[in-house]
Protein backbone atom coordinates (compact mmCIF):
# COMPACT_ATOMS: atom_id res chain seq x y z
CA UNK A 1 0.00 0.00 0.00
CA UNK A 2 1.45 3.43 -0.81
CA UNK A 3 2.56 5.62 2.03
CA UNK A 4 2.44 8.93 -0.05
CA UNK A 5 0.38 12.17 1.53
CA UNK A 6 -1.81 11.66 -1.80
CA UNK A 7 -3.09 8.36 -1.58
CA UNK A 8 -6.79 7.81 -0.38
CA UNK A 9 -7.50 6.69 2.88
CA UNK A 10 -9.54 3.44 2.75
CA UNK A 11 -11.41 4.22 6.45
CA UNK A 12 -12.99 7.56 4.21
CA UNK A 13 -13.44 5.92 1.30
CA UNK A 14 -15.67 2.88 2.74
CA UNK A 15 -18.23 4.53 4.43
CA UNK A 16 -17.93 7.03 1.65
CA UNK A 17 -18.85 5.03 -1.07
CA UNK A 18 -21.43 3.08 1.30
CA UNK A 19 -23.67 6.09 2.05
CA UNK A 20 -23.58 7.42 -1.79
CA UNK A 21 -24.61 3.89 -2.68
CA UNK A 22 -27.56 3.85 -0.51
CA UNK A 23 -27.92 7.45 -1.01
CA UNK A 24 -28.14 6.96 -4.90
CA UNK A 25 -30.06 3.48 -4.36
CA UNK A 26 -32.97 4.53 -2.43
CA UNK A 27 -33.45 7.55 -4.48
CA UNK A 28 -33.98 5.44 -8.02
CA UNK A 29 -36.02 3.03 -5.65
CA UNK A 30 -38.34 5.91 -4.71
CA UNK A 31 -38.46 7.07 -8.16
CA UNK A 32 -39.90 3.92 -9.98
CA UNK A 33 -41.93 2.84 -6.65
CA UNK A 34 -43.49 6.48 -7.27
CA UNK A 35 -44.07 5.34 -10.61
CA UNK A 36 -46.00 1.99 -10.10
CA UNK A 37 -42.75 -0.39 -10.66
CA UNK A 38 -42.12 -1.26 -7.03
CA UNK A 39 -40.04 -4.39 -8.18
CA UNK A 40 -38.49 -2.73 -10.77
CA UNK A 41 -37.58 -0.79 -7.88
CA UNK A 42 -36.05 -3.28 -5.90
CA UNK A 43 -33.85 -4.65 -9.02
CA UNK A 44 -32.50 -0.99 -9.13
CA UNK A 45 -31.34 -0.71 -6.00
CA UNK A 46 -29.53 -4.06 -6.09
CA UNK A 47 -28.30 -3.40 -9.34
CA UNK A 48 -26.65 0.27 -7.85
CA UNK A 49 -25.25 -1.61 -5.04
CA UNK A 50 -23.61 -4.40 -7.53
CA UNK A 51 -22.10 -1.25 -9.76
CA UNK A 52 -20.40 0.30 -6.43
CA UNK A 53 -18.98 -3.06 -5.83
CA UNK A 54 -17.38 -3.40 -8.60
CA UNK A 55 -16.54 0.41 -9.24
CA UNK A 56 -14.65 0.26 -6.03
CA UNK A 57 -13.23 -3.20 -6.76
CA UNK A 58 -11.32 -1.98 -9.68
CA UNK A 59 -10.64 1.34 -7.88
CA UNK A 60 -8.76 -0.99 -5.30
CA UNK A 61 -7.03 -2.87 -8.03
CA UNK A 62 -5.97 0.06 -9.63
CA UNK A 63 -4.67 2.05 -6.67
CA UNK A 64 -3.39 -0.37 -4.23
Amino acid sequence: MESSGDSIDLAILLPVLLGVTLILGYAVHMVLRDKGLGIVGNGAFLMVGLSAGGFFMSFIQSHF
